[in-house]
């Protein structure tokens, strides 16, 4: 059975994806997380900012990484709350059901997940899933370093 927050989780996902480029306030628009710079996570080519959900939100953390040569989109990470359910079908049912499946390697840690990728002519959404128990959605991506056209 659905948690009734899958459909506005799905929802607020597609939102950001619309709402390019990536920045601070649209992030914060889009998922109700207020994200703060993170200078000792930011390099030379990404300006990081981190948020942390409340009990209530469906998102566990959220990170944008915001290219600093101008022009450029960036990459947002959503982590999902440990209580939402949200299952393949239900990604399909939204962003096609046909994605690209990345699954990880022989030398990735044995959590690391197994992703749904879609792409866009605006970059990819890759939505990553436990390979154990539940298969439930843990990670959502939004990469739109490498926009095509």
């Amino acid at each position: 059975m659905s948690h009734p927050a899958n459909p506005a989780v799905l929802d607020a996902v597609e939102a950001l994806s619309i709402a390019r480029p990536f920045t601070p306030d649209a992030v914060a628009r889009s998922l109700g997380v207020a994200l703060t710079p993170r200078p000792e996570l930011s390099n030379a080519h990404f300006a990081v900012h981190v948020g942390r959900g409340d009990g209530a939100s469906p998102f566990a953390e959220v990170e944008l990484r915001q290219p600093i040569a101008p022009g450029a989109d960036g990459l947002v990470l959503v982590k999902l709350a440990g209580s939402l359910a949200i299952h393949k079908p239900e990604v399909m049912d939204r962003f096609g059901v046909r994605p690209e499946l990345e699954v990880p390697t022989p030398r990735q840690p044995p959590s690391a997940p197994i992703y749904f990728v879609y792409r866009f002519g605006w970059g990819d959404a890759r939505f990553g899933f436990d390979r154990e128990g539940g298969e439930a959605l843990r990670v959502v991506v939004l990469d739109a370093t490498e926009a095509r056209p």
